[in-house]
């Protein structure tokens, strides 16, 4: 693709040198040659996830399955303008045991972000930075691993969660996520009074895939449950600054004891791939998570990129373009959301998303998302299927479609041949109207 503004008569001709392109226009960027879309490879071989991630970056594909914020809003000017000011400055000084677990500047930037009164403070050497958001998880999994027991996630699940626990051979107890209205609580306490159980893996606020947030009330009794249990939460962050409310909403560790507490997150979210680190915040368990990041070589790179990242923090930066993010996300799932509902057939429904960037989508129960995924990869697009936010055999009948992509591409093309699709795998076609729950 050109990435430069050219006129339409430029590109036309520049064009002549490939034998299939495609003609896009970008507002006040130009027009661009789209290279064809890559063939998709269905192969029964390969694992779901892996066919997933590998189709769904190929060239010129419509990756409905991408959940990338940051693509709808870079950064990536602001973060190289802020890395080229530094990089003037030499990092000759000696290796440090404290830079294993990233830059001193970036983890003072986390600390105070964290900080919200004398209560919840946390300090520069609560934090470690981790050369990923799945290390960050493998890391605070393998602290509380060593308590022995079962591992409670919110079902539906990020992959990334069930990767990290079945890495570590943990024993994987879903607790059941209703879209819209929060977590299942009569059955966490059937859990936590029958099962021996390690720790939790828990939303700071936002549930993904679902895009439910976590009611206020639902928390207080969580926290008190896990209290009075003794059971430590690690509290996954990552999607934890993408609501779509007026106000800040109250996190796990606003009420939790931090000593029962371990928080993971990630920067890419909201800054963009360059700043892929893992970040972790721990007070209890600090000698442990030092073993474990030392055991391992935390491998984290570009020490001038970390402390761009944190003066981008320090200086409100971050939190400017976060608020950006959040309005953009919201426009674009409204204009999603008007496109489920101009396409998909009777018989599929989901809750507007409180946050996030992805709409949970349930087809009627004859669809199997897998096999959706196959024909709707003979046409370039892909999708994720609920098979994959399960560590059971669940929500088979479920995808996940981000309104977070590449909204230059032909978005509504792509989910109308999503509805034809479904519509073929029905017994009965219907018309093309759909339930929804609004947020």
């Amino acid at each position: 693709m050109f990435h430069q503004s050219n006129s339409l008569k430029t590109v036309y001709s520049a064009s002549k040198s490939f034998n299939e392109v495609a003609l896009r226009s970008k507002p006040r960027s130009g027009f661009y040659i789209a290279k064809p879309a890559e063939k998709l490879t269905y192969e029964s071989s390969s694992s779901l996830l892996e066919m997933v991630y590998v189709n769904s970056r190929k060239p010129g594909v419509i990756p409905l399955t991408i959940d990338s914020p940051s693509c709808l809003l870079s950064f990536d000017r602001k973060l190289r303008a802020e890395e080229l000011q530094l990089s003037n400055i030499t990092f000759n000084s000696p290796l440090k045991q404290g830079i294993l677990y990233g830059d001193s500047d970036l983890r003072a930037a986390v600390a105070h972000r964290y900080t919200s009164d004398l209560d919840n403070s946390w300090d520069p050497s609560d934090v470690f930075i981790t050369d990923s958001y799945h290390s960050s998880l493998l890391a605070a999994a393998k602290v509380y691993s060593q308590r022995r027991g079962s591992a409670i996630v919110e079902s539906p699940c990020s992959w990334a969660i069930i990767k990290a626990l079945e890495t570590l051979n943990l024993n994987i107890l879903e607790l059941p996520v209703i879209p819209g209205s929060g977590l299942n609580l009569t059955y966490l306490i059937s859990l936590l009074s029958s099962t021996n159980i390690a720790f939790a893996i828990l939303s700071s606020h936002i549930n993904s895939p679902t895009g439910t947030a976590i009611p206020v009330e639902q928390k207080h009794k969580v926290a008190c449950l896990f209290t009075q249990a003794g059971i430590p939460i690690i509290e996954n962050d990552i999607y934890g600054d993408l609501y779509f409310g007026d106000e800040q909403p109250l996190y796990y560790r606003d009420i939790i004891d931090p000593e029962q507490l371990i928080i993971c997150s990630s920067f890419d979210k909201i800054i963009g791939p360059p700043a892929s680190f893992g970040m972790i915040l721990c007070k209890n368990g600090n000698d442990i998570l030092r073993k474990i990041l030392l055991s391992h070589t935390n491998k984290i790179s570009s020490p001038t990129r970390q402390k761009a990242i944190g003066n981008l923090i320090s200086n409100g930066q971050v939190m400017r373009n976060i608020h950006n993010l959040r309005n953009l996300l919201k426009a674009k799932m409204l204009k999603m959301h008007d496109l489920l509902q101009k396409y998909l057939p009777l018989g599929c429904s989901y809750h507007l998303p409180q946050g996030g960037a992805v709409f949970w989508v349930k087809l009627p129960e004859e669809v199997d998302s897998s096999v959706l995924l196959e024909r709707l990869m003979k046409k370039g697009i892909v999708v994720a299927p609920g098979h994959l936010f399960s560590s059971t055999i669940r929500y088979a009948n479920y995808i996940r479609i981000s309104y977070a992509t590449d909204w230059t591409m032909d978005i509504e093309k792509s989910i109308n041949c999503l509805a034809e699709d479904i519509k073929v795998l029905i017994k009965k076609p219907s018309r093309s109207m759909i339930e929804y729950s609004p947020a």
